[in-house]
């Protein structure tokens, strides 16, 4: 009775055979046009929109400056001189005490404190102050929330116009 069970079993597993190899060859193709059908969306349909969105993703122009040395003359007195200066900004949604930024920047910067205070009560997320300020003025508020600079790399020439052509 063994063999015949056996055998049984056999001639069962290969009348169900044919039917599963169907189900998965069915679920496979439904898959791979699936996939397809996806594949095709993206290149064909929407395939710019992604083209352009890769190139936006890609490409960003931003200018570097960089320091460029001292011009001397054979004594060795500086002719052009590149220093640090920066641009101020205000977050004024970043700062804590707005009172006490609008008597700081008017005090530092040197700017009139109704404008100081324009920055700062603005309703803008970003505000840049007019004028280009040194290294000391950065310094001194370098420390406090919501106020930021940009460094920027100027060129002067300690002599005036003497010989700035060639320069």
């Amino acid at each position: 009775m063994t063999r015949e069970k056996a055998r049984s079993r056999a001639r069962g597993a290969r009348t169900r055979s044919p039917t599963r190899r169907r189900v998965i060859l069915y679920g496979w193709t439904v898959v791979s046009l699936g996939l397809l059908a996806r594949g095709f969306q993206l290149q064909v349909i929407e395939g710019e929109h992604w083209r352009g969105r890769a190139e936006q993703q890609q490409q960003k122009t931003e200018n570097v400056p960089a320091p460029r040395g001292v011009v001397l003359d054979r004594d060795g007195v500086p002719l052009a001189i590149s220093q640090e200066v920066y641009r101020v900004a205000v977050a004024p949604k970043e700062l804590a005490d707005p009172a006490g930024v609008t008597r700081l920047l008017a005090e530092v910067l040197g700017i009139p404190r109704a404008q100081a205070q324009r920055a700062v009560r603005s309703d803008r997320s970003w505000v840049r102050l007019p004028g280009i300020h040194s290294p000391a003025a950065r310094n001194a508020l370098s420390g406090v929330t919501g106020i930021h600079f940009e460094r920027e790399l100027r060129r002067f020439y300690p002599h005036g116009d003497l010989a700035q052509g060639l320069l």
